[in-house]
């Protein structure tokens, strides 16, 4: 297990892409980053999720970038990196940050491709995710068993656990390779 902490540092994108390089473990298991509160943005989330696609053994991973400069830039690209075929419990914190729908859609399709998924928490609070967005990214976790996704946008949110389990009309992954 790898578990790092720097929450409400100073810490900047130079160092998250440093930190995120050294994270190529193919047998890693376990990852538990929590960046909340720094100023890192969306190179090291870019960064972040080209290292996640080379933990091939990844079972679980907490990723907690609240508080960022994260854009749908990174968002998508983070997302990218959380298609593992291992992972079963995926935690992402994303909440005061600047992501909008596009971000959603790709974390939807990142869920639909972890074909041993159980637990998925999406915290993507005092964000631009609109319902059309949130109600979407629910629908597409409609098969994983514990479920559990927030979104807000303007002082308004949403919960979904579940409505994550009912099928509101999700359709197949893309790119899950």
């Amino acid at each position: 297990r790898l578990k790092m902490s720097l929450y409400n540092s100073k810490l900047t994108d130079a160092g998250g892409r440093a930190l995120a390089a050294g994270l190529q473990f193919p047998q890693l298991e376990d990852l538990d980053i929590r960046l909340f509160g720094t100023a890192v943005g969306d190179s090291t989330a870019r960064a972040l999720g080209q290292s996640l696609t080379s933990c091939k053994k990844l079972a679980k991973v907490n990723l907690q970038l609240g508080g960022t400069k994260l854009t749908d830039a990174g968002g998508e690209s983070l997302a990218l990196g959380l298609k593992g075929e291992s992972l079963q419990d995926i935690e992402v914190w994303l909440s005061s940050s600047a992501i909008t729908d596009s971000t959603a859609v790709a974390l939807g399709d990142a869920v639909c491709c972890c074909k041993q998924l159980t637990r998925v928490t999406l915290n993507l609070l005092n964000t631009q995710i609109t319902d059309e967005g949130g109600q979407s990214l629910a629908g597409r976790c409609s098969k994983v068993k514990d479920a559990d996704i927030q979104w807000s946008k303007k002082n308004r949110q949403s919960r979904s656990s579940d409505a994550c389990r009912a099928d509101r009309g999700s359709t197949a992954p893309r790119n899950c390779a």
